[in-house]
């Protein structure tokens, strides 16, 4: 009875349902997937904005269909793993985890690849996206970058972090103390090692702000901005699923307007604000899976 269907006979249309179905199957299953089909429409509108060659447009979607087919891969393989050994095996684990490398590999290569190719183009955008910007200021608009901006400084994320802390003393939640304070540090560690082993100068100064001293490139709000605020929705509503998506989506809004306000007065180049949220984001997903797998051993111990 199952026959027609395991053989997989129809038309071309049918055969095209069937591939979609499978596509829609794993985006429902697999929170990766998702990112990375995300991160894919992005890079696709991206090579078609920029000025790349036929070659370099044609080496990115190849790169992004290999990533997407492997994590494809990779879900099926877990989904049937599990179908036949739902049980905790070690064996298990080792595929599972074989599966997981072979994905990071071809991630890896993919990100190294979008790289070399997107990064002599968007850096030719700074300049003139500056001096566009520049024409726009005004008063008004410096005003309220400084109050939004103000959101993603460390001294307000140093004294909110620091506040909730206490809060989590008192309830006796230290997995979260630990989790906020050691998320944030760790970053802070990264961007101030990245701004001064890079040494990028900032934009010329124009009138409606200061001159600054430190160097420009990651911006250091739109990194903390991003990561804060994402570690904070990660906290409270990590089993309320509408809640925490509104959280998430709350959290990146706020994140995105720090990094507006950067570029409105005039602080940063476009690509500083860019990469500043793109490490926040990265830093944000290592930090998760590095906690948790910490927190596990501190509590077998």
């Amino acid at each position: 009875m199952d026959q027609p269907y395991l053989q997989r006979k129809g038309n071309f249309i049918d055969k095209f349902r069937h591939a979609w179905r499978g596509i829609a199957a794993v985006w429902k299953r697999d929170v990766t997937f998702r990112i990375e089909l995300i991160v894919a429409a992005v890079v696709l509108a991206g090579m078609f904005v920029l000025p790349l060659s036929a070659v370099e447009r044609g080496s990115l979607i190849i790169i992004i269909a290999l990533v997407l087919t492997l994590e494809m891969i990779n879900a099926t393989f877990e989904q049937f793993i599990d179908y036949f050994h739902p049980h905790f095996s070690d064996h298990v684990k080792q595929i599972k985890d074989t599966l997981a490398g072979m994905v990071f590999v071809a991630s890896l290569a993919s990100v190294l690849v979008g790289l070399f190719i997107f990064l002599k183009p968007i850096f030719r955008l700074d300049e003139p996206f500056y001096v566009w910007l520049m024409e726009q200021q005004s008063g008004a608009t410096v005003s309220m970058g400084r109050l939004i901006s103000f959101f993603g400084s460390w001294q307000f994320i140093a004294a909110l972090a620091a506040f909730l802390c206490v809060v989590f003393f008192f309830q006796k939640r230290f997995d979260r103390i630990m989790f906020l304070a050691g998320g944030l540090i760790g970053g802070d560690v990264i961007v101030l090692s990245l701004k001064y082993a890079l040494g990028r100068a900032r934009p010329p100064f124009d009138g409606f702000f200061t001159e600054w001293s430190e160097p420009a490139f990651p911006s250091g709000h739109a990194f903390l901005a991003v990561l804060f605020w994402l570690l904070i929705a990660h906290l409270l509503h990590r089993k309320e699923k509408k809640m925490f998506r509104f959280t998430w989506l709350l959290s990146l809004c706020v994140a995105a307007a720090v990094a507006v306000s950067r570029l409105t007065l005039g602080a940063h180049w476009l690509t500083d604000v860019v990469f500043g949220l793109l490490f926040g984001f990265v830093w944000f997903w290592i930090w998760i899976g590095w906690f948790s797998k910490l927190f596990n051993r501190w509590n077998r111990a």
